[in-house]
This record gives structure tokens, C-alpha cells and sequence, in this order.
């Protein structure tokens, strides 16, 4: 018998960015936009925090993205830091979101690109009659980055990484 599929994609949000489309490569979006989206990518782990215990404790593990895309020193002071900030939020069952406000960029003569962010942090779950806390702060961040592939990579590694779900900012 002859069938015959006809897919569909509901868009899921009125900003394009949240559509689903064809993926774009680091060359056609262009080296700073790729940065920025990395950055963005970096930021949102380090800060954000879900109402689920499981999620703090996937994060701390060495082959999370942050532990990836940071440095061990950096990783071991977010630990030690920021991560137990997240994990008494998880615990209360409150939420945070994060959103780089700026653009980013390096000061002439500094090592270490500037990024402001704003937090929301809703404290009390399920009570849209309070608030979220709104917070505001700037990373400085020394960032190693080189556009295109490196060297010695294994591609098989590297393909099974993204076929078991593994976030291809880590990549």
C-alpha cells in the first residue's frame, strides 16, 4: 500500500528565534553572533534554578555543560558557591530565570569580556499574587574561543554525545 506522511510544525512561540527551522552554522550566523549565543548558553546555567532536586544534581556532575564549557577552577568555585544557592532554591520548589540584558563586550586593553544579567526568582510556587524578585549583576569573563572545529576531535565521540541527548553548547 501506498501512504503518505504529511508533517507539521505548530510554531510555538512569535519570536523566530523559538521556531523550529533549519539549523544555522557558526559561519552563516558569524563569529560574534556564535559567541554571543555561547555566552548566553553559559550564563543561563550558571544561574538558572528548577524547582526539581534532580536538576541541581545533574549540574554539579563533571560531565555537566557548565563543567564542559568552564574552566575547573571556575566550575569548582561555582560549586562551592552559586550551586548551593540553587540547590536551597530547588529545595523550596522556587524558580529562576536568567536573561543577558546587554550586549556583550571587551574594554580595549582587558583580557575579560563584560556580561550584565537580570534574575527572576520566584520564591513561593504556584502564588502568582506575589512578585518575582528581580536582580541584576555583571560577569566578567576571561573566555578562550576560537571559531570553527579543533583538531584531534574525535567526530564518533562527538556524534554519539549528541545522539544520548549530551547539549551541543558543550560541543
Amino acid at each position: 500500500q501506498k501512504q503518505l506522511v504529511i508533517p507539521y510544525f505548530f510554531q510555538p512561540n512569535n519570536l523566530s528565534t523559538q521556531r523550529p527551522g533549519v539549523p544555522q552554522t557558526a559561519e552563516y550566523m558569524g563569529e560574534s553572533q556564535f559567541l554571543n549565543l555561547l555566552v548566553r548558553k553559559y550564563i543561563t546555567e550558571y544561574f538558572y534554578a528548577a524547582p526539581d532536586a534532580e536538576n541541581i544534581a545533574s549540574r554539579t556532575r563533571a560531565n555537566s555543560v557548565l563543567a564542559l564549557m568552564s574552566s575547573s577552577t571556575v566550575f569548582d568555585e561555582w560549586a562551592a558557591n552559586e550551586a548551593s544557592v540553587i540547590q536551597k532554591l530547588a529545595e523550596n520548589k522556587s524558580m529562576r530565570t536568567v536573561r543577558v540584558i546587554d550586549d556583550i563586550f571587551q574594554p580595549n586593553g582587558s583580557k575579560y569580556w563584560v556580561v550584565n544579567y537580570e534574575l527572576k526568582t520566584w520564591e513561593k510556587p504556584n502564588d502568582f499574587s506575589i512578585s518575582p524578585t528581580v536582580t541584576r549583576g555583571t560577569m566578567y569573563m576571561n573566555i578562550t574561543y576560537e571559531m570553527g572545529m579543533r583538531n584531534g576531535v574525535d567526530i564518533d565521540a562527538l556524534h554519539q554525545y549528541l545522539e544520548d541527548g549530551g547539549d551541543p553548547a558543550a560541543v
